[in-house]
């Protein structure tokens, strides 16, 4: 399984205009709907403000993986954003967050979603493709950067 699998080009957007939390993931959610019929962006982005509430998913370096579980949806779904300025998403390193990673998986998926939850870590590890990523100033550009860092890190 490769990130790749779960990351059209339509998926991804370099040029995020939130400035909030909340603005960033009714983005990404509405991005995420967009590209789904099944979905509703109101929906998704519920879904997703309830998993934070928990506790941030902004990882460090940089990185948020924001991520829940959808009942009715037949397959994960993964979409990825830049903010170029950053935003303040209480990530557990304190620094600011530019790069979110969105997965929703349906409510019995495990594999998938675990998985790709450990294959973004890998890459949050690594200081140079997080540094890459924030780089990046298409959305071309930053599928390749993830993509490529994600077949070197291998199975």
């Amino acid at each position: 399984m490769r990130i790749h699998d779960y990351l059209p080009l339509t998926l991804v957007n370099a040029n995020l205009t939130g400035t909030q939390p909340t603005s960033v993931l009714t983005e990404l959610s509405q991005m995420i709907a967009d590209s789904n019929e099944e979905l509703d962006a109101t929906r998704v982005l519920t879904v997703l403000e309830e998993r934070e509430r928990l506790g941030s998913t902004g990882i460090g370096n940089g990185i948020a993986i924001p991520h829940s579980k959808l009942p009715g949806l037949r397959s994960v779904i993964l979409a990825v954003g830049r903010s170029a300025a950053g935003i303040d998403f209480d990530s557990m390193d304190g620094e600011l967050t530019h790069i979110f990673f969105v997965i929703v998986a349906p409510e019995d998926s495990v594999g998938v979603h675990l998985s790709l939850l450990a294959r973004i870590s890998a890459l949050a590890e690594d200081e140079d493709v997080c540094k890459a990523m924030i780089r990046s100033k298409s959305d071309e550009d930053l599928r390749n950067t993830i993509i490529e860092a994600d077949e070197r890190n291998g199975d």
